[in-house]
């Protein structure tokens, strides 16, 4: 029986611009298609996506989809489209926060309005999760991207633990060397009740070592061009968690990809997932 695949990540090729993590995410995710493999995908509808371009869909059981907040109702809808030219399945998170991200906040490797996505972080991991219910799909395996999934394994191992729904589900962390890592505020935690402080997860460095403790396995993409992630990952806490890993670890090397790249990039990560 093949792996049933979900990834959640703010970039996808060619909704946003080319990128290390968003190349990947769509150059695997179509190989799996092509081989049967059900993989399924979930960003961000930002202002700048085209419903019409890319023929984006209302889904009636994902129009509204509740998030916990303690001060305000939150109740985001997904809409559903496929990568351009294959039967790539994506999820779209549509909510007025992520109407107002302009193209080069999305773009921006080093999330420069950062308050921006702080705020969205939250809203876009809770709905990732709680998507999967509505869509009565249970997925093998969470691929979450960078720091704005970095709460997925958090959530599944603290808040929806007690749902059989998701005991078989296993958060994956993929880190890419083009993209930033940042914390959350404490105060924007707090609102959406995550409220614990020994996981420090307002700092970078605790919130990507709660990440890697609650994820089964973690897969880095390398470039050349990229080392954003290098100060963080030479923290000796962080180095350790990561060495307690062992076999749970993946590191990939991504330089000047071709098709034959990408078609081993896809096997070594399918295999890896197999044996978490």
């Amino acid at each position: 029986m093949t792996l049933r695949i979900y990834a959640t990540t703010r970039k996808i090729t060619p909704f946003t611009e080319p990128s290390l993590i968003g190349d990947f995410i769509q150059s695997v995710s179509t190989i799996y298609n092509e081989n049967k493999i059900d993989a399924r995908l979930f960003m961000p509808k930002y202002g700048f996506i085209s419903d019409r371009k890319y023929i984006l869909r209302e889904v009636i059981r994902l129009k509204e989809i509740p998030v916990p907040h303690k001060v305000e109702e939150i109740v985001p809808s997904v809409k559903s489209a496929f990568i351009p030219d294959t039967r790539v399945q994506v999820y779209f998170l549509v909510n007025d926060l992520f109407k107002k991200i302009s193209q080069p906040i999305a773009e921006s490797h080093d999330i420069s309005d950062y308050e921006v996505w702080e705020q969205c972080v939250t809203i876009f991991d809770y709905t990732a999760i709680q998507t999967l219910e509505y869509l009565y799909w249970q997925p093998d395996v969470i691929l979450c991207c960078n720091m704005e999934s970095a709460l997925i394994p958090y959530l599944l191992k603290k808040v929806y633990h007690k749902k059989d729904w998701y005991k078989s589900t296993k958060p994956v962390l993929v880190l890419s060397q083009d993209m930033v890592f940042k914390g959350i505020r404490q105060q924007i935690l707090e609102e959406f009740y995550i409220g614990e402080k020994e996981e420090n997860l307002n700092d970078p460095v605790g919130l990507l070592k709660s990440a890697i403790t609650h994820a089964e396995g973690v897969i880095l993409l390398e470039n050349k061009e990229f080392s954003f992630l290098n100060d963080l990952l030479s923290d000796a806490s962080v180095n350790a968690l990561l060495k307690q890993k062992g076999e749970q670890y993946l590191k990939l090397s991504i330089e000047n990809p071709d098709e034959n790249i990408w078609n081993e990039a896809a096997q070594q990560v399918y295999h890896f997932l197999e044996n978490i």
